[in-house]
């Protein structure tokens, strides 16, 4: 990345009760510029549901976890467990539990314990709850879908992770995971509850020798739907799936800091069982194996990293897939730079692609209501490219402006019946104002919009295929220990297309264009600490009540929200 030198690792900070009341992120300032947030196209995790936010990357932060850069949406569906302070400080704190409740049904309840805490070492678990349950919404949805019941998601998950550093050089990491989740979709069935294993192992090791820095990751996921399915013809056997990944890394830095060379290596190998309509779908084994060699400079006020990433691929896809050449190379830029001309006006640049999975698991955090008989093949993007300038601040102003076109093959877009894998192409643009008043008053404004108007016509990051995008947040701290917020987010002109001719409107139509109905989501939160260790909260999530489809047929939740307390010990 740009000028490592100058990167700041920043401190995640306490959060139960202050991350519903302010979303908690980190900051990585380069030269005092703002980077572009890189969207990221190998997993899908840059994918909200409901709002399919390109620039949020999900992720429920463990209480190990210090130095490991994450965004987390201001949204009550779950509580985020707490993470505070950096590998180097100790906490008064060992640990933390958080619940609130919200009529009709919404419930988190999350708590973590970090049972060695030493400088060197750290092991944590914790443990965390989501639920909710809500009643669809009439529509004008094809007459076949007559939706009469609730949607219902009842999610545990817990897990542990050892976090060691050896010496002063290196640093070893080691987690597992799980989750189990019991879901209720009534746009298949309003008696079919279908249950989900989701299981995870991983380890990591970085260090460093001289002028080398290396590192070594493995992973292990299994993600597997319980139940088959039957209608009155067919029976849909549960889809599962296995991913193993391998990646590796090894950069040279001339001057012991700043690397001016590296190659990264990775390899992940995705096995689908058989599936789908009567047992007959039986994709097998796939892979994808990667290597990006890449060169660094740092020349004055100019910065980057130029690389390539090559892409080797085995295995076929799954029966049905419209990937029809099967490819086993492809080559994609991957290429940032930024010019910083002051200290207030920088430019910057991004070109990547690559081959990427649809697992189960990256399609379940567009909506856990995905159809649980069906698995997804590879898509490719050729090219994605990200430009823009930023200028401040200037008084507490700041502003960005940014574009940028990306194609992608296969990619999968919600269709009437699921996703279907389309070629999508398209441009995107838009505009960010921030403001700070020191601590008393935060504030943001952005407008975005993007290509619309065909199935092959989007950009590829907005599964809705919105045409315009608005978000603005104001956070008011009128006491210390008192913070209140008001967001407001709008997608408008979202949609899908039918391209199953068996269920379209007008039956000999193909691509027949369905409106998703527009995202108006307005939130009110606030958080009070009565104490350093003890606090309340309360947020309420989309105020006007707005229902719209997540995807075709699976809505979103109406007015929500939490209200609870956190406490650390």
């Amino acid at each position: 990345m740009v000028n490592i030198r100058y990167i700041l690792t920043c401190a995640l900070v306490f959060a139960t009760a202050s991350a519903q009341a302010k979303d908690l992120k980190t900051e990585i300032t380069v030269d005092r510029t703002v980077v572009p947030v890189e969207r990221q196209a190998s997993r899908l995790g840059s994918v909200m549901p409901e709002l399919y936010s390109p620039v949020i990357r999900h992720k429920a932060l463990g209480l190990y976890e210090y130095g490991d850069a994450s965004e987390i949406l201001p949204s009550i569906s779950r509580l985020e467990p707490m993470n505070y302070g950096d590998t180097l400080t100790l906490t008064p704190y060992r640990g933390y539990a958080s619940i609130g409740y919200f009529p009709a049904f919404n419930l988190g309840a999350s708590a973590g314990y970090r049972i060695v805490n030493k400088a060197a070492t750290r092991l944590g678990a914790w443990f965390q709850y989501d639920g909710y349950s809500y009643k669809d919404f009439k529509s004008d949805r094809h007459e076949y879908i007559k939706n009469d019941g609730n949607f219902k998601n009842n999610t545990v998950a817990l897990g542990v992770h050892l976090d060691q550093r050896v010496g002063s050089a290196s640093r070893v990491s080691a987690g597992v995971t799980y989750s189990f989740a019991a879901l209720t979709n009534p746009f298949y069935d309003k008696d079919f509850t279908q249950n989900r294993n989701d299981f995870a192992v991983n380890a990591a090791w970085w260090s460093r020798a001289g002028k080398f820095n290396y590192h070594v990751n493995v992973d292990f996921d299994r993600f597997a739907f319980t139940k088959d399915f039957s209608d009155e013809v067919y029976r849909y056997k549960a889809a599962g799936e296995s991913l193993l990944g391998f990646k590796a890394g090894l950069a040279y830095a001339a001057d012991g800091v700043t690397p001016a060379w590296g190659l990264e290596v990775a390899a992940d190998f995705l096995n689908q069982s058989a599936c789908g309509q009567n047992y007959t779908e039986k994709p097998g084994t796939q892979g994808i194996i990667s290597l990006t060699p890449y060169y660094a400079f740092n020349v004055g006020k100019f910065h980057g990293r130029v690389g390539l990433k090559v892409d080797f691929m085995t295995g076929k896809e799954k029966a049905g897939s419209s990937v029809g050449d099967y490819k086993t190379l492809r080559v994609a830029p991957d290429v940032l730079v930024d010019y910083n001309a002051t200290s207030q006006f920088a430019v910057f640049a991004r070109v990547t692609g690559g081959e990427n999975f649809n697992s189960l698991r990256s399609m379940s955090q567009i909506t856990p209501f995905i159809p649980s008989w069906e698995h997804y093949g590879r898509s490719n993007i050729p090219v994605a490219v990200d430009a823009g300038f930023n200028i401040g601040p200037f008084k507490g102003f700041a502003a960005s402006f940014f574009g940028g076109y990306a194609v992608a093959n296969d990619w999968m877009m919600p269709d009437i019946d699921g996703f279907e894998a389309d070629d999508v192409k398209g441009w995107h643009i838009g505009v960010r104002f921030d403001y700070s008043y020191g601590s008393l008053i935060e504030a943001s404004a952005s407008v975005e919009t993007a290509a619309s108007g065909d199935i092959d016509k989007a950009y590829y990051l907005w599964r809705d295929r919105a045409k315009w995008v608005a978000n603005a947040t104001v956070t008011v701290r009128p006491v210390d220990k008192l913070s209140i917020g008001l967001d407001y987010r709008l997608r408008a002109l979202r949609n899908c297309y039918d391209n199953n001719d068996y269920y379209s409107v007008a039956s000999v139509v193909h691509d027949y264009d369905i409106s998703l109905g527009n995202v108006s989501d307005l939130s009110l939160e606030a958080g009070y600490a009565i104490t350093d260790a003890f606090s309340v909260f309360a947020r309420g999530e989309n105020l006007l009540n707005r229902r719209y489809d997540i995807i075709y047929g699976v809505a979103a939740q109406g007015l929500k929200g939490l209200v609870g307390v956190s406490l650390k010990f």
